[in-house]
């Protein structure tokens, strides 16, 4: 598979998926 053969990609993606999630949980706590 494609994930299989391009293992820094798919890091890359799910780290940029928890950085969205951090900051959308993370912005309502600021603008308090």
């Amino acid at each position: 598979s494609e994930e299989g053969k391009n293992p820094i990609k798919s890091i890359k993606k799910l780290t940029k998926n928890k950085i969205l999630i951090l900051f959308i949980v993370v912005q309502p706590i600021l603008t308090l």
